[in-house]
């Protein structure tokens, strides 16, 4: 632990355990560098910072080369393990930096920046270059990364790059305003492959958040997620929430390859149902022994904004903009490719009092409504009615499982749906909600109705058609006429060195030797060797013959008859045909060669 060391190469493991404290606490906060291979604090060990003064602190730094892990908490349970900067007085707390390959929190360790005076909370950096877990929780701790304000200060900014992101069993990302007058920072998180979020713990849900307590009159940050693939399972939630006077954040995810979340998380020691969900709300918690009087939310919440390639939101998850106090909810935006909602997933602009919020669907390919899943703007109290306005190819519902698009109001006006769309299946306009799926607009009376405008781009079928001729063409006009099939043709194969003995066969390219010496026709002596030793004939490559001479020849005269093309048949009475030259029989049958005329023809 120190700082720069240019001349060492290769840095050694580092390891702190049972209650080790690595600690530059004082008037003026100092820094602490923490350079290693594998760095791992256990059984509550800790690396503190905390800035009593007036002037800035310093920094935080940790370089592990291969890992850094944090985990456990102390033998007597109160205190967390990890890395820590804090401020008490009105200098800024040290920031944190973590630079490693794999980061793992567990078993109710943390990274943690807290304000707890008026100087502002550090901000947190971790780069992880393959991956960041965060696991479980104990009886008192959350595996955590949190940067929050409890007084007047404001809460710092948590900054984090991996390629993979795991928040499992209630583990959280969270920056807040915990309470008094400070506001929580904001949290933006760089994935390059995937976000997971997945399970409950014993008090929290695994969450990536910005959160405005029931404490604080502070406003909440904002909280941006980049990654491929968000998934979001059995209670995994995102979200910027205000529980008090102070104003919720907004939320942006932009996820090219799909958005998933499916499933309801429950919290074994409330029993409450958690549904996994992408939220900005202001919610209403209910009185308690410690919180008799809660406050009510009377700031906005904020805006939802989800850009990503696929929607998928089932077994109860949803996306949510919603205020359960007196003010409006903020705006759900979702740029799509396509977007399913089956069993019980929602999308939802919802009011207690105030105005509904707004919800604006743009979505290339279709928009899926499955088993109760409906896209509800509404507005309770004397709040009108949120605004729908959905752009999209197909809108695609199941006419009986009460799939609805509502705009309504319970008191007051509803509000306005207006769907653009090629074509719109399974559900239809009507006054009143139905047990079918509808599309409606109700207010408190049918005076107060607001409007529902279905836009839809019917397809004309004639487009691209032209007229077709009526009028009957001679067909006879436009065939060539040949020559008749039985004159003047004639098929001929010659030998069977080019052709396969039979059809299935391949070709075969070995030729059959030939002699084709020319023959002579009509009658002649013709001198032919005797041979006094016999010459060979030897076939060749190419077919024909070679003479090979043995011995000397002489000449013996011989009598050929010419030999000359056949011209018809006829037919013995046997029944035998027999092919002839020329035949004195006027009765010849069938002659081989007749004078062809095509023209006469014609």
């Amino acid at each position: 632990m120190g700082g720069c060391h240019p001349g060492i190469q290769t840095f050694g493991d580092i390891r702190l355990s049972q209650q080790a404290l690595a600690d530059a606490s004082g008037s003026l906060g100092g820094s602490i560098a923490v350079q290693g291979n594998r760095v791992s604090l256990t059984d509550g060990s800790l690396v503190l910072i905390q800035n009593q003064g007036e002037q800035a602190a310093g920094s935080l730094r940790v370089n592990a080369a291969d890992s850094l892990e944090l985990s456990g908490i102390s033998p007597s349970g109160q205190l967390r393990g990890g890395l820590n900067t804090e401020t008490i007085g009105s200098g800024r707390g040290a920031d944190i930096a973590v630079s490693t390959r794999q980061l793992l929190v567990r078993d109710g360790a943390g990274i943690s920046t807290p304000s707890y005076g008026a100087g502002r909370a550090g901000d947190v950096t971790v780069a992880a270059a393959d991956s960041a877990q965060l696991i479980g929780y104990t009886s008192n701790f959350v595996s955590t990364i949190n940067a929050f304000a409890v007084s007047s200060g404001n809460g710092g900014n948590i900054t984090l790059f991996t390629q993979r992101l795991s928040l499992l069993n209630g583990a959280i990302i969270t920056s807040g305003a915990d309470t008094g007058s400070g506001n929580g920072g904001d949290v933006t998180i760089n994935a390059t492959e995937s976000v997971e979020l997945i399970g409950v713990g014993t008090s929290t849900l695994s969450n990536v958040s910005s959160t405005s307590s029931l404490k604080s009159t502070g406003n909440g940050g904002n909280v941006t997620i980049n990654t491929s693939k968000l998934v979001g399972r059995d209670g995994g939630s995102v979200s910027a929430l205000t529980f008090g006077t102070g104003r919720a954040g907004s939320v942006t995810i932009n996820a090219t390859q799909s958005v998933e979340f499916s499933g309801i998380g429950q919290l074994p020691l409330t029993r409450i149902l958690f549904p996994s969900q992408v939220s900005a709300s202001a919610q209403l918690l209910p009185p308690s022994v410690f919180f008799p009087n809660p406050p009510i939310p009377n700031q906005n919440s904020g805006d939802v904004t989800i850009n990503t390639g696929r929607l998928s939101v089932t077994d109860g998850a949803k996306v949510d903009v919603s205020h359960e106090g007196t003010a409006s909810a903020g705006t759900l935006r979702i740029n799509a490719n396509s977007i399913v909602l089956d069993r019980g997933g929602t999308i939802t602009a919802a009011t207690a009092s105030g105005e509904g919020g707004n919800i604006d669907l743009n979505v290339r390919d279709f928009i899926l409504l499955r088993n109760n899943s409906p896209i509800t703007g509404s507005a309770g109290g004397t709040g009108n009615g949120g605004n729908i306005r959905i752009n999209t190819s197909s809108l695609v519902a199941v006419p009986n499982e009460d799939s609805d698009i509502r705009a309504n109001s319970v008191n007051a006006r509803g509000g306005n749906v207006t769907i653009n769309a090629n074509g719109i299946f399974g559900t239809q306009f009507r006054p009143q909600d139905t047990p079918s799926s509808d599309i409606t607009a109700t207010g408190a009376s049918s005076a107060q109705s607001g409007t529902v405008q279905l836009n839809i781009e019917r397809l004309d079928p004639t487009s691209g058609l032209f007229q077709l001729p009526t009028t009957v063409v001679d067909v006879s006009r436009l065939i060539a006429t040949g020559c008749p099939a039985d004159e003047g043709n004639s098929f001929v194969i010659t030998g069977r060195g080019g052709l396969p003995p039979t059809p299935e066969q391949e070709l075969d390219d070995d030729a059959e030797w030939q002699d084709r010496r020319r023959l002579t026709v009509g009658q002649q002596n013709e001198k032919l060797p005797t041979p006094q030793t016999p010459a060979t004939r030897t076939p060749n490559r190419s077919g024909f013959g070679k003479l090979t001479r043995a011995a000397e020849f002489t000449a013996k005269p011989k009598s050929y008859t010419p030999i000359i093309e056949a011209t018809g048949w006829q037919r013995t009475p046997t029944g035998e045909i027999i092919l002839v030259a020329t035949t004195p029989d006027p009765t010849v049958q069938h002659p081989l060669k007749q004078p062809v005329n095509c023209k006469s023809r014609q």
